[in-house]
């Protein structure tokens, strides 16, 4: 239809759409403009030195064996902090192995040259001598 602007007895005619109906606006993100640059390289933790976990007197006598499964956080700092038991066994030896998990000695990942935060799951083995 055509737009009209005049006066229909003192009354504003009734203004139409002049064609812009079929007209969709699309929001442009200027971020996707430019092109994504790819992350720095990035270099693994490196374990130096993992402690043995200890036993408790308990899991001795009941002769458990097995591993501990622990989500860990390597600060670019050096510190170790033990962020879950994923899988324990039990109670005394969980406790055991984020005990010897504070103690792993490391060097932080890298990004580009600078040391990191990394996550990593950490496997801490409970095995009796023979």
């Amino acid at each position: 239809g055509t737009a009209r602007a005049e006066t229909v007895l003192g009354k504003p005619a009734e203004v139409r759409g002049g064609g812009f109906s079929q007209v969709r606006v699309q929001k442009v993100d200027s971020r996707r403009a430019e092109p994504k640059l790819p992350d720095p390289p990035m270099t693994a933790v490196r374990i130096l030195e993992k402690p043995r976990p200890a036993y408790t007197e308990q899991a001795r006598l009941l002769r458990i064996e097995g591993s501990v499964l622990l989500e860990v956080l390597f600060a670019a700092s050096g510190e170790v902090k033990v962020l879950r038991v994923i899988r324990g066994l039990d109670e005394g030896l969980d406790r055991n192995a984020v005990q010897a998990a504070l103690r792993i000695r490391f060097e932080p990942a890298r990004r580009d040259g600078r040391a990191t935060a990394a996550r990593a799951l950490v496997t801490i083995q409970f095995q009796l001598a023979y």
